[in-house]
């Protein structure tokens, strides 16, 4: 069974543009548990189903809400929501509201997936060939991003790719607004060199520098260690892997 907070309140219409939708989800599958939170005299006339679980809440997150504000509103659906997917281990969390609103809540309380130091919003495409899928990311929770960052978003596209897709082992592809040499923001013809495994000149150990040229904040213990996480992380990012091994003196 699969079990999801609904945030009814985000959508531009209220409860009222999300109802048809929340519907048409239970006729097609008997298989769900739906906690809906929004206004509770609306909800209990349109849902009288017994996995249907409604929680009244009294405040709705603007769509211009600030980071700190949407923090403030305990009572507001989507907060609710949020919290509800934690404190009852539900499968996810859906909501038509504010963007930067629902990101703020989902990273503070859901966290992020380990590894990954900021979220992105994936957007599946349709594609050409039967059985062909393509997932985009990201597609507007930031407007720039480090190189570290766009392999957190490959990192998070394969997760999906594979979850939602039953795709082994999906190809990973950096997307630019052309292919000339000059074409593209620094942190994106940056990922198109190098990725580098090297000795760490101050500790004992060995470490990754990204295509940007700052190093991972993870170091590893033998060569053999770093050179696997360095081959994973140049193949997500789109670059070459380079080695160097040296005396430390």
């Amino acid at each position: 069974m699969v079990r999801l907070a609904i945030d009814m309140m985000g959508s531009d219409l209220g409860p009222t543009g999300l109802i048809p939708g929340v519907k048409a989800l239970l006729k097609d599958y008997d298989d769900v548990e739906l906690h809906l939170f929004g206004d509770e005299n609306i909800l209990k006339e349109n849902f009288t189903e017994e996995n249907v679980i409604i929680h009244g809440t009294e405040e709705i997150v603007p769509m211009e809400v600030g980071a700190l504000k949407v923090l403030r509103m305990k009572n507001s659906s989507m907060m609710k929501a949020v919290q509800c997917t934690v404190d009852e281990d539900l499968d996810g969390v859906v909501s038509a509201g504010s963007t930067g609103g629902f990101l703020t809540l989902t990273t503070l309380i859901v966290k992020n997936v380990e590894g990954v130091l900021r979220a992105g919003l994936c957007a599946p495409f349709l594609t050409v060939k039967k059985g062909k899928y393509v997932a985009i990311l990201d597609i507007g929770a930031s407007n720039e991003n480090t190189a570290e960052e766009l392999a957190c978003f490959a990192k998070l596209g394969k997760i999906y790719s594979s979850t939602m897709w039953n795709i082994e082992n999906p190809s990973v592809y950096l997307l630019n607004n052309g292919a000339e040499e000059g074409k593209g923001p620094d942190y994106v013809k940056a990922n198109k060199t190098k990725v580098t495994c090297r000795p760490c000149k101050e500790e004992n150990n060995w470490e990754i520098e990204a295509p940007n040229g700052k190093v991972l904040s993870k170091h590893y213990n033998t060569k053999s260690e770093c050179v696997k996480a360095g081959r994973q992380y140049a193949a997500e990012c789109g670059a070459t892997l380079y080695i160097e091994d040296y005396d430390k003196k």
